[in-house]
């Protein structure tokens, strides 16, 4: 019975372990297209076009990052690392 409880604990533990090394995400810059940069800007372009309100425009831009990754036969971004991008390549405001 001690043995089990012994394993039972071990697993546990192993997967704890596991599971924070996968939360802990790569740098957003891997396996992405060289022109991600272009790709965000063009998406902040397009919520001026589109007039997206201050409150949306993160949700906004993460979507339509992703689309444009997925279009071009790249994996989606997670929202988080989306957000880290955007900061990355967007501008400082006057």
């Amino acid at each position: 019975m001690v043995i089990k409880k012994l394993m039972v604990l071990l697993a546990a533990s192993l997967i704890a372990l596991n599971t924070n090394a996968i939360a802990e995400e790569m740098p957003v810059t891997d396996n992405l297209p060289a022109d991600i940069g272009d790709i965000v800007k063009v998406c902040h372009q397009d919520s001026v076009e589109d007039e997206v309100e201050a409150d949306s425009l993160n949700d906004y831009l993460v979507m339509c990052i992703n689309d444009e990754l997925e279009a071009n036969e790249f994996d989606p971004l997670s929202y988080e690392s989306a957000l880290k991008l955007i900061k990355q390549h967007t501008p400082p405001a006057n």
